[in-house]
C-alpha cells in the first residue's frame, strides 16, 4: 500500500514541530494508506490513484515546488 507525504502545511506557528509530530504519528501507525500535506493528515486510506499511471505522468512531470505536490 503506498503513501503521499510531503511535508507542505499551512498557517502553523511551527511548522519543524509539527512536522516532526507528523512523522512521529506515520513511525507509530504503520506503513501504508498514509497521505500527509495540504493541510490534510489521514492513515488507512485506499491510494491507488497514486498507481494511475495517467494521473500520475503529468502530475510528477508538472509539479515542482512542495506546495504543489501537496494538493495531488
Amino acid at each position: 500500500m503506498q503513501s503521499h507525504l510531503i511535508a507542505a502545511f499551512y498557517d502553523l506557528t511551527d511548522n519543524q514541530a509539527f512536522c516532526e509530530n507528523i512523522q512521529n504519528a506515520i513511525n507509530k501507525i504503520g506503513s501504508g494508506g498514509i497521505f500527509a500535506g495540504d493541510n490534510l493528515f489521514t492513515f488507512g486510506r485506499n491510494l491507488g490513484f497514486l498507481d494511475d499511471e495517467r494521473l500520475m505522468a503529468p502530475f510528477n512531470a508538472h509539479a515542482e515546488t512542495q506546495s504543489e505536490k501537496a494538493i495531488l
